[in-house]
């Protein structure tokens, strides 16, 4: 009995992964189409309940074509189309597009790249013989976005204005809609390449070195992350045991703060290192964002270290000669007391 059920499963498994469509893509089709008489309806709704897909035409339903037989539908069924934000070659024209919608005789697509013909508007054609777009095709279609300041927005099923990145935005890498990789943006580099500060590329592990360059600004295009991307990019950083600490620019270890009340080190105006306890104040959290908290005395000790060692080689190779602009002191603030005039 249970080979039995194994070998159901298996079957059941082998056919869902093998159907030309999925439910999302039927239901999406039945709203853009109405059936031609009742009695298609019910042999249609039938037909799906058979596949384990249970979805029915809407009573309102309306539409400008006189409606689908169960025939047609099918054969709609059954046939291999392209699903919505799939890149195409249509064999026919040789036109690069991504598909926006797909209809019962014709394909709506949202970009396209005939040659050196690029249209940005919606194109409707028929639906005829395709192939998916190879990684190079999709990449002639992308630098023709590029090229006129567009992007592919997956979101929105459609052509929209090319994202300005900024400097320490988390970002979203893509080919024509489609993930590449997840980071911290840092710039675009004399190379013409997207660097990041780390980076979730897909399949690859997280890398956070401060510079990890992605690939050439020309070949992709950056979108904002949205919330779960944001958390996707933070859990892949937190299983290496390390955080992106955006105020500082920086990747810290996850505990890299002490609890509230706990004890840290910091090396003072005098140079010596100080004990104190984080009671979440600004001046606890100017140290934190500025690098000179410690968990521990032996790791301040060994900056300070470094850092008269670096100091003594700046007086050696100093020539004693005056600087020729003036210190500046700073003013400090005055606060007023409350209740005073």
């Amino acid at each position: 009995m249970k080979n039995l059920y194994i070998c159901r499963k298996l079957v059941l498994y082998i056919f869902y992964s093998c159907r030309m469509k999925n439910r999302h893509q039927i239901s999406a089709f039945m709203k853009t189409v109405k059936a031609r008489e009742l009695k298609d309806a019910l042999a249609i709704e039938s037909y799906l309940a058979r596949q384990g897909i249970y979805i029915k035409f809407s009573p309102e339903q309306d539409s400008d074509t006189d409606g689908i037989r169960f025939e047609e539908f099918v054969a709609w069924f059954e046939e291999k189309i392209p699903e919505k934000g799939d890149t195409i070659v249509l064999l026919d024209s040789h036109t690069i597009g991504v598909v926006q919608a797909v209809g019962l005789d014709s394909i709506t697509l949202g970009v396209g790249l005939s040659g050196t013909d690029f249209t940005a508007s919606p194109l409707v054609v028929p639906k005829s013989a395709f192939r998916p777009a190879e990684r190079e095709e999709m990449f002639r279609l992308q630098r023709e976005l590029n090229r006129h300041n567009l992007c592919w927005n997956s979101f929105c099923n459609k052509v929209t204005g090319k994202l300005d990145p900024v400097n320490n935005l988390q970002l979203r890498v893509s080919l024509l809609g489609k993930r590449v990789a997840l980071g911290a943006f840092r710039e675009i580099n004399e190379k013409g390449e997207i660097v990041m500060y780390c980076v979730k590329e897909n399949d690859r592990p997280v890398r956070y070195s401060l510079y990890e360059a992605v690939g050439p600004a020309s070949d992709y295009q950056l979108e904002a992350v949205n919330t779960v991307e944001r958390k996707t990019l933070a859990d892949e950083l937190e299983k290496a045991g390390k955080v992106w600490n955006g105020h500082a620019k920086r990747i810290e270890p996850i505990h890299l703060r002490s609890k509230r009340g706990e004890v840290y080190y910091h090396i003072d105006d005098y140079w010596t290192v100080v004990a104190t306890r984080d009671d979440f104040k600004p001046k606890d959290r100017k140290r934190l964002h500025s690098g000179n908290y410690f968990r521990s005395q032996e790791e301040a000790q060994e900056i300070l270290s470094r850092m008269v060692e670096q100091r003594n080689r700046m007086l050696i190779e100093d020539s004693g000669t005056p600087s020729a602009e003036k210190p500046v002191m700073m003013k400090k603030r005055k606060y007023r007391k409350k209740g005073s005039e």
